[in-house]
C-alpha cells in the first residue's frame, strides 16, 4: 500500500467512531487535503483489493477493519465514550 493508501485507511478507521457514520469520500478528501479523485482512486483501490475496508451504496466508508457503522453483535465502547461496532 501507497502512503496515500494508509492515509486514507488510518483516517477512517480513527473517524468512524468519531462520526458513527458513514465517512463520504469528500470529507475524507478534505480532512487530508487530498484531491477528491485522488481519494475516491485509493477508496477503489482499497475496496477491490479488500484492504478491509468498504463503501455504503452512496461511496462513503462504513466499514473499516476492525469497526464499522453497521450494527453487529460486536458493540464496542471506547475510553473517550464513543461507541460502535466490531467488523
Amino acid at each position: 500500500m501507497s502512503e496515500g493508501h494508509h492515509l486514507v485507511r488510518n483516517f477512517v478507521v480513527r473517524e468512524l467512531p468519531r462520526s458513527g457514520q458513514p465517512i463520504p469520500p469528500d470529507i475524507i478528501s478534505q480532512n487530508l487535503g487530498l484531491p477528491l479523485e485522488q481519494v475516491n482512486n485509493l477508496l477503489d483501490d482499497l475496496e477491490k483489493n479488500l484492504f478491509f475496508l468498504v463503501r455504503d451504496s452512496q461511496g462513503a466508508v462504513s466499514w473499516a477493519y476492525p469497526l464499522t457503522v453497521e450494527k453487529t453483535p460486536h458493540d464496542l465502547v471506547f475510553s473517550t465514550g464513543e461507541r460502535l461496532y466490531g467488523a
